[in-house]
């Protein structure tokens, strides 16, 4: 019965039991398998496995297309310019338009959804209704609901959350995954990175070891602020740039910068020890600079700039250009005591 119903319809290919069993008049429709196509009837459309492209009992009516595997756009009825590959791809789509999944069940549940990609096996499993979603991956965005949309999701298991999203990157395995509903614009790269992350707009670059929630990334930010930082988790970012040290110890190096010539430029110990021209600052100092070619020089003002500091605090130190020393020369260094500007000198 293949093509059973076929009046005046032309180059069409119809191969199996009740492959394009209804279709009457629609030209360039193929159908190979049982029942493929069984109940298509919109121009353009191929079909290949069983039930492939079958459509709804009340008729496919969609153009444009191919489903290759079995049970694949089982239930469309005026979904259009689709492509499915692999056993029960878009098996749901009734409506949707534009949708592309490769793999067995992939896009399995979405009914009206459009703009979808989706690569691997069960990826965007239960979305249903979202549009311009990216899945590469097997179970990528697997349990992703309704109408999350916009979002592109890289690696097996990322952004793979039973909840609804928006506008998020997820890149590496579970990359992004076990996050909360409505959750908008979050980036996560690297394996588990940002998983169970609680917060929107916010970066996370992280390689973490197992499925640990809220796990501090090696690097966050957040986008809202333009907020960044190094181990710092991006609800606790308070500046421009913060990094948190990971020492055990207070003689660990929080950061560390150096020149082309690898000699050392700043370093700030774990104990808030801060070295300039030494890769090892005394640690009973809160700053040490070293250097064997230049000297310290301190604020220089005159007697009037420095009587206009404001509540100038115990110890202040500067350098006053017109005051007079105890030789009777001009220009000395000088330090408040907390009533008053003492010479040094």
């Amino acid at each position: 019965q293949a093509g059973f119903e076929s009046t005046t319809a032309e180059r069409f290919v119809a191969i199996g039991r009740d492959a394009l069993n209804t279709n009457t008049t629609t030209n360039e429709l193929t159908g190979i398998g049982y029942r493929a196509g069984m109940r298509s009837t919109g121009a353009n459309g191929t079909f290949i496995g069983a039930y492939a492209g079958q459509g709804a009992v009340a008729g496919f009516t969609g153009t444009n297309n191919t489903g290759i595997g079995l049970n694949v756009m089982a239930n469309a009825t005026t979904a259009e310019y689709n492509g499915a590959v692999g056993a029960q791809a878009l098996y749901n789509l009734t409506q949707g338009n534009r949708n592309y999944a490769f793999g067995t069940s992939s896009m399995y549940s979405l009914n009206t959804g459009a703009e979808n990609m989706a690569i691997g096996h069960s990826s965007l499993y239960a979305l249903t209704t979202g549009g311009a979603n990216v899945a590469i991956g097997d179970i990528s965005m697997y349990q992703a609901t309704t109408n999350s949309s916009n979002n592109v999701s890289i690696g097996k298991g990322s952004l793979n959350s039973a909840y609804n999203f928006q506008h998020c990157t997820a890149i590496g395995y579970y990359a992004g995954a076990n996050i909360p509903n409505n959750i908008t614009g979050g980036m996560f790269l690297g394996s588990l990175a940002g998983y169970g992350s609680t917060q929107s707009n916010c970066l996370y670059i992280d390689q973490n070891s197992g499925f640990v929630s809220n796990h501090t990334p090696l690097i966050s930010g957040k986008f809202g602020s333009k907020w960044a930082g190094i181990n710092t988790l991006p609800e606790n970012l308070n500046a421009s740039f913060m990094v948190t040290s990971a020492g055990s110890t207070s003689a660990t190096k929080a950061l560390n910068i150096i020149n082309s010539s690898s000699s050392p430029l700043l370093n700030v110990l774990d104990s808030g020890t801060i070295g300039i021209g030494t890769a090892t600052p005394v640690a009973s100092a809160a700053l040490d600079i070293t250097s064997t070619t230049a000297g310290f020089l301190p604020p220089r003002m005159t007697t009037a700039q420095r009587n206009a500091i404001s509540s100038p605090a115990t110890g202040l130190t500067i350098y006053c250009t017109d005051a007079t020393a105890t030789d009777a020369s001009t220009g000395v260094m000088q330090t408040y005591n907390g009533s008053t500007w003492k010479n040094n000198w």
